[in-house]
């Protein structure tokens, strides 16, 4: 299994997916989620394949085991895109997640005639933090 790259929010990830018939199509990517992050998006695009997204808090676990705490993309479309925030179930939280990007067929896809055996893809995350814009108190007017 190849090492994880990581990623900067607000940077898009350009690669190169490899298929093949006999093995599992795979690239793994983490992010570091911090403290004050309350809205993580993950968008995954691809105009030559149907490639699927997932996202886990945790990672995933050998023999192709789903966490609990995992966020799936399974379009038909080649294009997905992930939200998570506090609000949802499982909630955002502090940490470093997994993002896995891989081609679930059993058949090569066909572009233009062809059958590929590889496709390019992109990868963008952004996080939106918490801010403080001001510290109110009882009884005192805010002048804004």
């Amino acid at each position: 299994m190849e090492e994880a790259t990581a990623l900067v929010p607000g940077e898009t990830i350009e690669a190169q997916l490899e298929l093949g018939l006999l093995s599992t199509q795979l690239h793994t990517y983490t992010i570091e989620v911090p403290d004050n992050a309350v809205h993580m998006r993950v968008d995954l695009r691809c105009a030559t394949a149907d490639l699927d997204v997932q996202l886990s808090r945790e990672g995933w676990e050998d023999g192709g085991t789903v966490p609990s705490d995992a966020y799936s993309g399974l379009s038909m479309s080649g294009s997905e895109t992930l939200i998570i925030d506090r609000m949802v179930e499982p909630p955002l939280w502090k940490g470093r997640y997994t993002i896995e990007v891989w081609y679930p067929a059993e058949v090569l896809p066909i572009w233009k005639n062809r059958r590929l055996s590889k496709v390019d893809y992109s990868l963008t995350t952004s996080i939106v933090e918490a801010r403080e814009d001001a510290v109110l108190q009882p009884g005192v007017v805010w002048q804004g």
